[in-house]
């Protein structure tokens, strides 16, 4: 019955430790899981912040453009869903476009949980990561919420404006960390981990039902929020355990054979106990700190003079304390003066330390004492460790150093006078570049053009560049020949390396010749710049100028042409007795023949001339009014003050309407006018629909002088395509990139016989972008051209046609 019992107990205690063991590897299992979710989403939060500050400083940004920085952003790793960008409560850009259009203009104010976070952070200016949550997409992911900031300098103040969103893949994410949690000797345990909110009702990421089975859990703090990561066995805690029943029943056999030698063990238990005495006195009589950690990391016992040199930590230092629970103990109060400031990274430093099998680190204390570390490893696992008072050997040193000060000094100052021209070289955005009396390179700086340049030294610049004729038809190299040859210093000589440098940069040199101690000349020495930003800019730039130049030219003879009309004819209707009509009809009077026969002709004709004039005036004051609302509509474009106020909209009227209004001016020029519509309903603003299809149909008019213009809808799923074609005269290829941009024309010399100052299609193209679509071209010289917009469609959209 006892050695059941006994058996029983045994098999009990086995059976506690083995689940304690397992459970001690399931808080092993967490932490390292909760420090690999802690960087991946630190990471996370890095690259979004690189993210922000390049659409701080591209200013208000557009969806292609926002779109060509989400790729590259997206590109580095696939866990990120997709990008947006908020301002407000509004959606107002996605990424990736095409798969979230349909968000885009959301008021998230409706989703009281990512309102709430998104004020926040609008509010304070801080960043915020938000989750798990349910997302728009259907999946539960994470969200980090990063400021955009706009500096105000007439305020002196910094805003928040906008927020970025960046959308992840809370699975993929999770998944990735519990992949590089694993150990190598994982496969012994079958684990099973999930991820939520420390707050009640959060939802879930991993396995849900780890939550019922009492799992080991580690809670964590991020920015705006706290997580808990949760770890428990596939079944239940001790599935895994077998009775080793073999083994008990050697015990039962060996139990019963060790009686007789009880009073053996008792007597070799105490000359144990004796030796233990002697070497805890021993270790407590040390003068130096000792500490003994079992394999679990764990405190099994430690010296007094151990407790005095850490008495800060002293009150965690108790056995079964883990060591990193003990250093953590320490950092929240200041003991350790290299940890101030950087606390988390110097707990990684000194966990490394202390996991290798032999480690010698020095610790610097808050009082200003200085320790020499020694830890080995164990055979068992376990781990010893002996801490040194070493201040007065740091001291020492430090008198030492201070004596060979003034030694190190001079050497120091030998050595920077030989590096500072080599350390100014290679820290300058600029390059050095030296040659000898034979103009051959001698020296170029690392800094130097991007590329492979080294093939410059030992050569000319004429032996250099000899396959790139092109870089000495660029410049005025004869007169830097000149220069040089006359010993004369250069500055600011610019040329394009074409073919030479990556991207052909533009370069700007300058030089001053240099001579030896007997003022010989020994050769040049000088300065290299890459300039191509600033000179692309400065072309740029007189490209714009030149294009105003054109549009104030062209808009000055818009502008006059009506404004004569206007005036000259209100000059003749200001002194009607100078017209034809009237002084024929004032002869008539004059002559008693008021009455006669013909004098109601001769009326009609005065009422018939006067209101041509008034006619021409009206279609000039029209025409003049038309040139004011596109310089107005663009002034707003470009202000960002233009709204729209989208609704759907049946493009069966509008485009029905339109033609009716533009058949007269067809019929004039012999064109046929066709539309083709289907019924389509879109959602956009009416009105700037409206002047969208005006330009588009004016313009194919205007610029078709026979032939047909046509006006036809093409359901594209999602989006309407409304497509304006003509027979006209076309557009070269080279202009059609352009034709879109402000002032531009294809031609000034041959527009300006039709009018127009080149602002229409600006407009139109934004006033499409501004609705959520595109605006394309597609043309060919003497064929015509195929102007293409797009819109939504509206729910509600009917299938139909009409043509006409």
């Amino acid at each position: 019955m006892a050695l059941g019992f006994l058996v029983f107990a045994l098999e009990t205690a086995r059976y506690k430790s083995f689940v304690n063991t397992e459970r001690r590897e399931a808080e092993r299992f967490a932490e390292a899981l909760r420090r690999n979710l802690e960087l991946a989403l630190h990471d996370f939060k890095l690259r979004a912040r690189g993210l922000t500050t390049a659409i701080e400083l591209s200013g208000d940004i557009g969806q292609e453009r926002f779109s060509l920085l989400a790729e590259r952003f997206m590109k580095q790793d696939a866990s990120i869903l997709n990008l947006a960008v908020v301002e407000g409560a509004t959606i107002e850009l996605v990424h990736p476009f095409e798969a979230n259009n349909h968000l885009v203009g959301r008021n998230l104010r409706d989703d009281t949980t990512q309102w709430q976070v998104l004020e926040r952070v609008q509010r304070t200016g801080e960043i915020a990561l938000q989750g798990p949550v349910e997302l728009l997409q259907g999946k539960r992911g994470l969200l980090i919420r990063m400021p955009v900031t706009t500096a105000d300098p007439d305020a002196g103040e910094v805003a928040t404006t906008k927020v970025v969103s960046v959308v992840i893949d809370g699975g993929a994410v999770f998944e990735d960390a519990l992949e590089e949690s694993k150990a190598p000797d994982d496969s012994a345990r079958a684990f099973q981990a999930a991820l939520t909110s420390a707050e009640n009702g959060g939802k879930i990421v991993g396995e849900a039902e780890v939550f019922a089975k009492e799992p080991a859990t580690v809670s964590f703090a991020l920015t705006g929020t706290r997580l808990k990561v949760a770890v428990a066995p596939v079944a239940y805690w001790g599935a895994d355990y077998t009775i080793a029943w073999l083994t008990n029943l050697g015990i039962i056999l060996i139990l019963s054979a060790t009686g007789y030698v009880l009073h053996l063990l008792r007597r070799q238990r105490m000359e144990r106990d004796k030796v233990q005495l002697q070497l805890n006195t021993a270790i407590e009589a040390m003068p130096d700190g000792f500490v003994f950690f079992d394999a679990d990391d764990r405190l099994v016992l430690c010296n007094e003079r151990y407790r005095e040199i850490y008495k800060e930590s002293a009150p965690a230092m108790v056995p079964g304390a883990r060591f990193e629970d003990i250093l953590r103990f320490g950092l929240e109060r200041g003991q350790y003066a290299e940890a101030i400031g950087r606390e988390e990274k110097w707990l990684a430093e000194r966990l490394t330390a202390h996991a290798s099998t032999d480690s010698t680190v020095e610790q610097k204390l808050q009082d200003g004492r200085w320790l020499r570390i020694f830890e080995r490893k164990m055979p068992d696992g376990g781990r010893v460790g002996v801490r040194v008072d070493i201040t007065e050997l740091k001291q020492h040193q430090v008198d030492l150093e201070a004596s060979n000060a003034s030694l190190r000094e001079a050497l120091a100052q030998r050595d920077r006078a030989e590096k500072r021209f080599l350390d100014v070289a290679e820290l300058s955005r600029d390059w050095i570049w030296e040659m000898d009396k034979e103009f051959r390179f001698t020296f170029l700086s690392d800094s130097g053009p991007r590329g492979d340049v080294s093939f410059l030294l030992g050569k000319t610049r004429r032996e250099a560049y000899k396959d790139f004729p092109e870089i000495f038809e660029r410049a005025d190299w004869a007169w830097l020949e000149e220069k040089e040859r006359a010993h004369e210093p250069f500055r600011d000589f610019i040329y394009q390396a074409y073919g030479v440098t990556e991207g052909d940069q533009w370069i700007r040199i300058s030089g001053l010749p240099i001579f030896d101690g007997n003022g010989d000349f020994a050769g040049y020495r000088g300065v290299g710049s890459d300039i191509s930003d600033v000179y692309n800019a400065y072309r740029e730039a007189e490209a714009a100028s030149a294009a105003k130049t054109e549009f104030l030219n062209v808009m000055s003879h818009e502008l006059r042409t009506p404004l004569t009309v206007v005036l000259g004819y209100n000059a003749l209707l200001a002194k009607p007795e100078f017209l034809p009509s009237v002084k024929t009809l004032d002869d008539h009077i004059k002559r008693g023949e008021l009455i006669t026969e013909g004098t109601i002709e001769r009326i009609e004709a005065v009422k018939t001339e006067i209101g041509g004039y008034a006619g021409r005036m009206q279609v000039a004051g029209k025409h003049l009014l038309t040139l004011i609302n596109d310089v107005l509509d663009l002034a707003k474009i470009e202000a960002g003050e233009l709204k729209v106020e989208p609704k759907d909209v049946s493009l069966d009227t509008v485009i029905a309407s339109l033609a009716d209004q533009l058949s007269e001016q067809a019929r004039v020029k012999s064109l046929s006018l066709k539309t083709e519509t289907h019924g389509e309903v879109v959602v956009a603003d009416e009105v700037r629909l409206w002047q969208i299809l005006m330009n588009l149909a004016g313009n194919a008019l205007k610029f078709t002088d026979h032939g047909h213009v046509t006006i036809r809808s093409e359901p594209r799923g999602e989006i309407i395509a409304i497509h304006v074609e003509d027979s006209g005269c076309g557009i070269p290829d080279e202009k059609l990139e352009a034709i879109f941009d402000i002032f531009s024309q294809i031609d000034p010399s041959f527009t300006r016989g039709y009018g127009g100052t080149g602002l229409g299609l600006s407009v139109s193209k934004q006033l499409v972008e501004l609705q959520a679509g595109q605006l394309t071209v597609e043309s060919e010289v003497g064929v015509g051209s195929i102007f293409t917009f797009t819109l939504p469609a509206a729910k509600s959209d009917a299938s139909g046609s009409a043509s006409a």
